[in-house]
């Protein structure tokens, strides 16, 4: 059986976010709110981290409505009495992800290796970040012309759920039409991008500085996914065990 498609998680897969660029990002969005409410950012920032650990902890933690940051801050807003309007929560989060965007780290290799597979492969990106947000960080690592190297992305917009969840796997699945030996999985998390896959019999490639869980392949460095789809490709022919 020959090797389709190959879907790629985003975050910490295709990009590197350092955690000194959310914190700039985290500052820049709280002091913008403390501006706007006169509300103290420290106070807002722990209301707000407080908010998001109860979602995470809740029934509601995969549910995509309720893990946006416009609804958390809404939340947060309205917890600590303030009447700011919606279009300053807008402009907040508008805030915070250019930060983001600003500060994105491309993987060695990331670019030559996805130009190369396209045009081999169907490629798409399955991730629990929303649309318009995985679009801007691809924007920023790939230029425009990530529209032309990936075929599709599959996010919480279309699944209605956020990570792990078959849903994923089962849209890669419709928009190719490719069965499940045709597919291979590419993520940095065993649990949240592979093991459902692996278990729905996709070949799964682990893309982390340490190994995690059971893929079938595991690379340290994005420079070694080419040779790795080649190996795969072998296998699948009958010519390498």
């Amino acid at each position: 059986m020959e090797i389709r498609v190959i879907a790629f998680d985003a975050d910490h897969t295709l990009y590197e976010i350092p955690e000194s660029v959310k914190k700039r990002a985290h500052e820049k969005f709280f002091s913008f709110l403390e501006k706007e409410t006169g509300i103290e950012r420290e106070v807002i920032a722990k209301k707000f981290f407080e908010i998001f650990d109860n979602v995470l902890n809740s029934q509601h933690a995969r549910n995509p409505a309720c893990r946006k940051r416009e609804f958390l801050t809404e939340k947060t807003l309205q917890a600590l009495g303030s009447g700011a309007k919606r279009d300053t929560v807008s402009k907040a989060v508008e805030i915070f992800w250019k930060e983001i965007f600003r500060g994105l780290e491309k993987k060695r290799c990331v670019e030559k290796t996805v130009k190369e597979l396209s045009g081999k492969f169907v490629l798409c990106v399955f991730t629990d970040e929303f649309e318009k947000i995985v679009q801007g960080k691809l924007q920023t690592i790939f230029g425009r012309e990530w529209e032309t190297l990936f075929e599709f992305l599959v996010t919480p917009e279309v699944t209605k759920e956020m990570k792990p969840s078959e849903r994923y796997y089962e849209e890669i699945k419709r928009k190719t039409g490719a069965r499940e030996e045709e597919i291979v999985v590419v993520g940095d998390s065993w649990e949240r991008d592979l093991k459902i896959a692996k278990t729905l019999g996709m070949k799964t490639v682990l893309v982390k500085d340490r190994k995690e869980g059971k893929p079938d392949f595991y690379v340290k460095d994005f420079c070694e996914l080419k040779e790795v789809i080649e190996k795969i490709e072998r296998v699948e022919r009958g010519e390498e065990k």
